[in-house]
């Protein structure tokens, strides 16, 4: 039976507790340095902080209390008479005759535990027998399983359960299969499969899945068990998030669970609720297929994204579905960018999504001017524009080809050209051609 504390926790037996903690400490004669009066109150008072902070005291508490107001080479006596203290423990020197009582309960206590241990052991061998009986019980099982005819039962578990995890757990009947393949089914909630669905029939825990905290789960798992209201939870879930409502589509489609008219109708609405270019290659890649109204997404791409982003998109789609956009997406940037699209346009955007198509040449020259232009707004012309080349100039060893390098080549001319024609002074001048020089681009002669 374990020791009763002594001490109970509270508020009032901090002092007495402190008293004499301090007074044994004192006693001992391995103390590096003797405990004074100040912790003899910093104790109570350590103790009342906490009773008001947490609106009790445990055993514990005094116990750190002791330890923390200890002098650190200390702190492991203080431990011990803390613990002494608190569970009424006192060291008393024993006569001869209470030291063979001491043998003999000794012996005692050894008997007791030799029986105990044999105890352990009798159940360990138990043990051993039980899990050998529960496995071989398991494996007979799980031949009567393999001979079934109809092997839906075991194929869906299979998804779940190898053989052998049949055979280890013992499994021993149709139910405690679906119990505990449904279990690790279930464990998988937000990331299940079509199949995980289906499975969820034979393994009776249809229902639970339609309970998913995964809102294309739901969907798509009443849609199976033939819920009246799919197509209006659908339509909920499309108008405020149209990927998790693609990819509810994508589960009922691969399940066959919609007649073609309402897939048609189902598609339909989430195509018109696609607002932009992100959206559509969401919806690309969970049905791996371009809405309708692509070209729209892309003639509104300009205003809406930068150009690396509306790239990463298309990126997707093409992953997704085979069909490249980024010349069609080029093409908007360039038309649309007198009337916004220079916003979201700049030349290392350009180098990182390089192209041969007319409009990405058109683009890199469109923005080389546009940086000549802006460089009169500012103190210091000719510094901006060679600053503008040494951002800009390395990025043509990157570049797919020598067409796009001839392009960029031509851009970085038109900005180390700038920067010498608005050099203030001659000996401006002069470190301009050295700073364009070192960068590969010499100015030319017509600068």
């Amino acid at each position: 039976m374990a020791s009763q504390p002594k001490i109970a926790p509270l508020p009032s037996n901090a002092p007495p507790f402190a008293h004499e903690f301090t007074k044994r400490m004192r006693d001992r004669k391995d103390v590096t340095k003797k405990p004074s009066v100040r912790q003899t109150q910093s104790i109570p008072m350590l103790l009342s902080s906490r009773f008001f902070r947490n609106g009790k005291l445990t055993l514990d508490d005094f116990l750190d209390a002791a330890v923390y107001t200890t002098y650190p080479p200390d702190q492991k006596i203080a431990r011990e008479i803390a613990e002494d203290i608190l569970l009424g423990r006192e060291k008393e020197t024993k006569t001869p005759e209470e030291q063979d009582v001491v043998v003999k309960a000794t012996v005692v206590k050894t008997d007791a535990l030799a029986k105990v241990m044999e105890q352990i052991k009798r159940e360990q061998e138990l043990a051993k027998v039980i899990k050998k009986d529960k496995v071989e019980a398991g494996y007979e099982y799980l031949l009567e399983l393999r001979k079934q005819e109809d092997k839906s039962l075991y194929n869906a578990s299979r998804d779940y359960l190898t053989d052998g995890e049949i055979v280890l757990r013992g499994i021993t009947s149709n139910e405690e299969l679906k119990e505990t393949a449904s279990a690790e089914l279930m464990g998988k909630f937000g990331a299940l499969s079509s199949q995980d669905m289906q499975n969820s029939q034979v393994l009776d825990c249809l229902d639970q899945v339609c309970d998913s905290p995964n809102a294309a789960e739901q969907i798509a798992a009443s849609s199976l068990r033939g819920d009246n209201d799919v197509e209006q939870k659908f339509s909920d879930l499309s108008q405020r998030d149209t990927s998790t409502a693609a990819r509810a589509l994508r589960h009922m489609e691969e399940m066959g669970t919609l007649t073609p008219d309402q897939q048609k109708a189902l598609d339909q609405k989430l195509q018109d609720d696609l607002d932009d270019l992100s959206e559509a290659a969401d919806y690309a890649k969970e049905l791996g297929r371009v809405p309708d109204n692509i070209d729209k997404h892309i003639k509104d791409a300009p205003q809406k994204f930068s150009l690396s982003d509306a790239a990463e998109f298309a990126k997707k789609i093409k992953e997704s579905t085979g069909t490249d956009i980024m010349d069609d997406l080029l093409e908007q940037y360039d038309e649309q960018y007198d009337s916004g699209a220079d916003q979201n346009v700049d030349l290392r955007q350009l180098a990182e999504n390089a192209r041969q198509s007319e409009s990405w040449k058109s683009l890199v020259e469109k923005e080389a001017q546009s940086i000549l232009d802006s460089a009169d707004s500012r103190s210091s012309p000719s510094d901006f524009l060679r600053s503008a080349l040494a951002q800009n100039q390395p990025h043509e060893k990157n570049l797919p080809s020598q067409d796009a390098k001839k392009q960029w080549n031509k851009a970085m001319q038109k900005l180390a050209d700038g920067a010498v024609e608005k050099s203030p002074t001659k000996s401006h001048l002069r470190q301009t051609v050295k700073h364009a020089s070192r960068l590969g681009q010499v100015p030319s002669e017509k600068a």
